[in-house]
């Protein structure tokens, strides 16, 4: 997975958790992804804590998590490339979270999908927040 892949799929997960906040993202989504997104925002802080601009992002982007998602993504993907360490941390995050999840789970805007099953060629999803329009 490329580094601008994994960021992408890190803060798409993240923004639903900023915009919505704890109590309504986890009654959605569940304990167990709230908490690993909130380990993820641990993480983000001390990585980023040393760098003031970096910093400055990453409250910027949790205040206004659309605005900022390209500028702290940019930085993310920075930091991994910089620290293959980081970015080890990074990928094994976003395993979880989608372990967690029960499977992919994609955000698209206030859009989520998520694969329930998958049976042949047949893949049913859970769509939320919108409407999910399909062509084969």
């Amino acid at each position: 997975m490329s580094l601008d892949m994994l960021v992408g799929s890190l803060l798409s997960m993240l923004t639903p958790y900023l915009v919505k906040g704890g109590e309504a993202f986890a009654k959605e989504a569940g304990k167990d992804s709230f908490n690993k997104l909130r380990a993820l925002m641990g993480l983000l802080r001390s990585r980023l804590a040393g760098d003031s601009d970096a910093s400055r992002a990453l409250e910027q982007y949790e205040k206004h998590p659309g605005q900022y998602q390209a500028e702290l993504g940019r930085i993310l993907q920075a930091r991994a490339a910089a620290d293959p360490s980081f970015a080890s941390q990074l990928v094994t995050l976003l395993a979880d979270i989608e372990s967690k999840a029960g499977g992919a789970l994609i955000h698209v805007g206030k859009l989520s999908v998520k694969n329930e099953t998958t049976q042949g060629n047949k893949i049913s999803v859970r769509v939320s927040g919108g409407t999910l329009n399909w062509k084969e």
